[in-house]
């Protein structure tokens, strides 16, 4: 699953992207009615290249069942979702 972010930096609005097909998701899987449910959650950490406040986006998402795609929740600390 191809996922870019666009966040501004919560100190100077610097505008960023991350593209998470770049990060490396860990998963974890559960037994459900309808077969496996598989839950993926990846993380970037980096300095804002303009103040060096620390940024932190994790992005997480399920499957259940298989090949079914569910929309997880991004969450940031340090930048905002834009």
């Amino acid at each position: 699953m191809t996922k870019v972010v666009k966040f501004k930096c919560d100190e100077c609005q610097t505008v960023g992207t991350v593209d998470f097909s770049d990060v490396e998701y860990e998963q974890e899987a559960s037994e459900g009615g309808m077969g496996a449910r598989i839950e993926y959650w990846g993380s970037f950490e980096d300095s804002c290249e303009k103040c060096s406040n620390s940024i932190k986006i994790v992005d997480n998402y399920t499957e259940y069942p298989a090949d079914n795609f569910e929309p997880g929740e991004t969450s940031l600390t340090g930048a905002s979702l834009i």
